[in-house]
């Protein structure tokens, strides 16, 4: 089955603990591909997505790509913490950022960067699941509770997040 689920939930956390809609799931212009970061989004929505547009992504493979990737995330994290160093403030996790990467370019695949240069594949692992950012233990709580309930993927699950984004949850 080569069938490939990326979600996001849509709502961002600033630095003062605010709330506030923002979109997290990024599509790569002309390509099979989306992204998604979590954490710092200077690095993530602003330097990362950069980067995302100017790759040449055309006749790449995934282990191209991913290490491509994987090399400029670890620079901006990198950069990060330089400058947290530099202005003598106590580093945070929440200063750093990971990312999720799938789609289709030399095949299926999908893998996940972490803030500390981490390369994960997803695609050829046995989990069915893989979220990023802080709502990652929740996102898979509630893919485990579907699954052990008898809920079959993916048609139902896509059926009951539709109706739970409306406001409610009705039976598949």
């Amino acid at each position: 089955d080569e069938t490939m689920l990326l979600a996001a939930d849509s709502e961002a956390t600033d630095e003062f603990g605010l709330k506030h809609p923002h979109v997290k799931l990024n599509r790569v212009e002309g390509y099979a591909l989306a992204w998604g970061s979590a954490g710092n989004p200077t690095i993530g929505d602003y330097e990362f997505a950069k980067w995302v547009k100017k790759y040449d992504w055309k006749g790449k493979s995934w282990d191209e790509a991913a290490k491509a990737a994987q090399e400029e995330l670890a620079r901006l994290n990198g950069e990060q913490r330089r400058l947290t160093e530099l202005s003598r403030t106590p580093m945070q996790n929440t200063f750093l950022c990971d990312i999720i990467i799938g789609g289709w370019l030399d095949g299926p695949n999908m893998f996940a960067l972490s803030n500390d240069g981490r390369l994960t594949p997803i695609w050829e692992s046995q989990d069915e699941v893989r979220a990023v950012g802080s709502c990652a233990p929740y996102a898979i709580a509630s893919y485990n509770t579907l699954k052990l309930g008898g809920v079959e993927w993916p048609e139902n699950i896509l059926k009951m997040m539709d109706a739970a984004q409306r406001g409610f949850v009705e039976e598949p």
